[in-house]
C-alpha cells in the first residue's frame, strides 16, 4: 500500500558494535549512544564496559569505549545504562560520593576500620589542633592528617615520630649488607604503601582495586590518593584476647617502669592507656558492685567511678603525645613550664589510680567517692590548663624547635 502524505518512513539502520563487532539496529539502541560524542555500542557491551570500569577502576569518571575517543561519559548516561543492576548502581553512587569527598578539603572519611562515615570541618581554615573528630564508631582522629588524635604533637611530626617508635621496636639488622640492600630495592620497585597505614603491598595480579589486610583500607593501585574509602562488603570485627574481668584485675597493675626518656615515657602511657581501656570495659559491673556494697539507691550515684576512668583515659592519651612533643622541643623556659605541669598531672593520675585500684573492695572505693571526685576534677582542670598552654604556644609561636630532632622539610 502506498504511504499517505505526511507518513514517516522508518529505516532500520544496522551499525557495527565497536566492542563485539556484531551488527545491531541503531533505532533500537538509541539509549546506548553517548550524548557527548554520538558513538554507539550494543546495549550488552555498553553495560559490561561500564560494569568493568566501575568495579575494577574504582572511579566514577571514564572515557568512551571508542578507540582514540577521549570524551568523558556523562554521569546521567552512565546511570541510565546500569539502572537495571541495583548493585552496580549502589557501587557507582558510592564512587561519585567518594570522588566528591576526595576533591573537597572540608570533607573526609573516618579512617576507622570498616567505617564509612563522612565528616565536615566546621570552621574553614581552622588550625590542626582544633580539628579533633570523635566518630560514631568511637574512633578519635585528627581531621587534618586522619591519623589517630595526636595532640599536642603537630601533624608534620607525627609520621616521623611513628617511624622512630617503629625503628625502636624493630630488630637490629645489618643495613650495610648486600642482601639488605637488594631486599630494600626490590620492595621499593615492586610494592606500594597503603595510603592509610603505610604497610607495603605487592600486587601480583588481578584488577587495580586493592584491599589492605592490615587496616582494611581500599584504594586504586594506579591512583592511591583516590581511594574508595568505603567497604564494598560488610565486615565483622572479631576481637580476641580480651582478658576476663578477674584476669584484668590481676594484670592491670603489672605495668612497666615509667621510663627515663621521652620515647620510653610515651610508650609507658600508651601501655597504661590500653590497660585502663580494659578497666573501663568492666566499669558498669564495678559500679553495680559499689552500689550494692554502699547501699546506694540509684546506679548513677556510683557513676563517679566510670567518670574517673574516662578522665584518666583522656589524660593518658594527652600524656602520650606530650612526651612526643617534648622530644622535638628545645629545653627552654616554655618547655620547662610545660614539663612541670605534666608532672603535676602525672602525680594526680597516680593518686586517682590508687583510689580506683581493682583489688580494693567495692565498699572501700565507694567510701573514697569524695576523694575520687576531687581528683577527677583536678585532673580535668590540669589537663585544660595544659591544652591552653599548648594552643597558646602554637598561636603565639612560643615553641622552640630542636634543629637536631625536627626533620628537614622536603
Amino acid at each position: 500500500m502506498d504511504n499517505k502524505v505526511g507518513d514517516v518512513v522508518k529505516h532500520e539502520i544496522e551499525t557495527e558494535c565497536g566492542i563485539c563487532f556484531m551488527n545491531f539496529t541503531s533505532e533500537h539502541e538509541t539509549a546506548m549512544e553517548n550524548p557527548r560524542c554520538q558513538h554507539r555500542f550494543c546495549s550488552t557491551c555498553t553495560f559490561e564496559y561500564f560494569k568493568t570500569r566501575i568495579l575494577e577502576h574504582a572511579t566514577p569518571s571514564f572515557q568512551c569505549a571508542e578507540t582514540n575517543c577521549n570524551v568523558l561519559l556523562d554521569g546521567n548516561y552512565i546511570r541510565n545504562v546500569i539502572s537495571s543492576d541495583l548493585t552496580i548502581v549502589n557501587v557507582y553512587d558510592r564512587l561519585v560520593l567518594n570522588d566528591f569527598v576526595v576533591l573537597n578539603k572540608n570533607f573526609k572519611y573516618c579512617p576507622g576500620r570498616s567505617c564509612s562515615n563522612i565528616w565536615k570541618m566546621k570552621v574553614d581554615g581552622a588550625p590542626w589542633y582544633l580539628q579533633k573528630v570523635t566518630c560514631h564508631c568511637e574512633n578519635t582522629y585528627c581531621f587534618s592528617c586522619t591519623n589517630e588524635w595526636h595532640f599536642p604533637l603537630p601533624c608534620n611530626l607525627i609520621q616521623d615520630w611513628n617511624e622512630r617508635i617503629r625503628l625502636r621496636e624493630a630488630p637490629v639488622v645489618d643495613t650495610e649488607s648486600d642482601e639488605y640492600r637488594l631486599n630494600l630495592t626490590w620492595i621499593q620497585c615492586n610494592t606500594k604503601p597503603c595510603p592509610r597505614c603505610s604497610t607495603r603491598i605487592e600486587k601480583n595480579g588481578g584488577c587495580n582495586h586493592i584491599f589492605c589486610t592490615n587496616c582494611e583500607y581500599e584504594f586504586c593501585w594506579e591512583s592511591p590518593s583516590k581511594s574508595t574509602q568505603f567497604p564494598l562488603s560488610d565486615f565483622t570485627l572479631v576481637v580476641t584476647g580480651i582478658p576476663t574481668r578477674q584476669d584484668h584485675f590481676v594484670t592491670v597493675w603489672a605495668a612497666p617502669v615509667f621510663g627515663t626518656n621521652d620515647t620510653e615515657r610515651f610508650q609507658f602511657h600508651k601501655y597504661r592507656y590500653n590497660l585502663e581501656t580494659h578497666l573501663f570495659q568492666f566499669s558498669d559491673d564495678r559500679m553495680k558492685d559499689i552500689r550494692m556494697a554502699c547501699g546506694m539507691e540509684q546506679l548513677w550515684e556510683a557513676s563517679f567511678y566510670k567518670n574517673a576512668i574516662e578522665e584518666m583515659l583522656e589524660c593518658r592519651q594527652f600524656l602520650q603525645f606530650s612526651f612526643a612533643l617534648l622530644f622535638y622541643l628545645e629545653p627552654d623556659s616554655q618547655a620547662e613550664i610545660f614539663k612541670t605541669n605534666l608532672n603535676n598531672l602525672i602525680k594526680a593520675i597516680g593518686e586517682l589510680l590508687d583510689c580506683l585500684e581493682p583489688n580494693l573492695p567495692p565498699k572501700a572505693v565507694g567510701e573514697n567517692r569524695a576523694r575520687v571526685l576531687q581528683l577527677t576534677y583536678f585532673c580535668k582542670q590540669r589537663r585544660k590548663v595544659l591544652i591552653d598552654l599548648v594552643n597558646d604556644g602554637y598561636l603565639e609561636e612560643k615553641w622552640g624547635w630542636s634543629s637536631s630532632q625536627v626533620p628537614a622539610a622536603n
